[in-house]
């Protein structure tokens, strides 16, 4: 199965957004995470995690995002998404076309029961 075929739509901002009115679109759209953009292209990553270790009602998106963001293509295969998530130690994949324009976005929730390898854990 390819990423593209469970893929979910990303929610993007641009890096000069507060970070109060970030936290109220993480909490209006029940999401932990927003990829950050310029151009239609990843500049960062921000997180609930980075909200709660940094908020400040002044400060903006640019000033604590992070900016090494580990990206998926959309014609991967799942199990290659296993291996980022799994060895980086991440929680969300943005997924990228060729010409590395954000398409969408794949978590670890989406990956569960999707996998090949899922049916490896049943006792029979």
């Amino acid at each position: 199965m390819l990423i593209k075929e469970i893929m979910k739509k990303p929610y993007a901002i641009e890096k000069d957004i507060l970070l109060n009115d970030v936290a109220k679109l993480m909490k209006k759209q029940n999401i932990t995470s927003l990829i950050v953009v310029n151009n239609n292209k990843i500049v960062g990553i921000i997180t609930h995690e980075d909200l709660v270790e940094n908020f400040s009602e002044k400060k903006k998106v640019y000033s604590v995002m992070s900016k090494n963001v580990v990206t998926i293509r959309e014609n991967d295969n799942l199990k290659r998404a296993v291996e980022l998530i799994r060895d980086n130690k991440i929680s969300i994949l943005p997924v990228v076309d060729s010409k590395k324009n954000l398409v969408g976005v794949i978590s670890d929730k989406d990956l569960i029961g999707n996998t090949e390898e899922s049916d490896d854990f049943l006792i029979n």
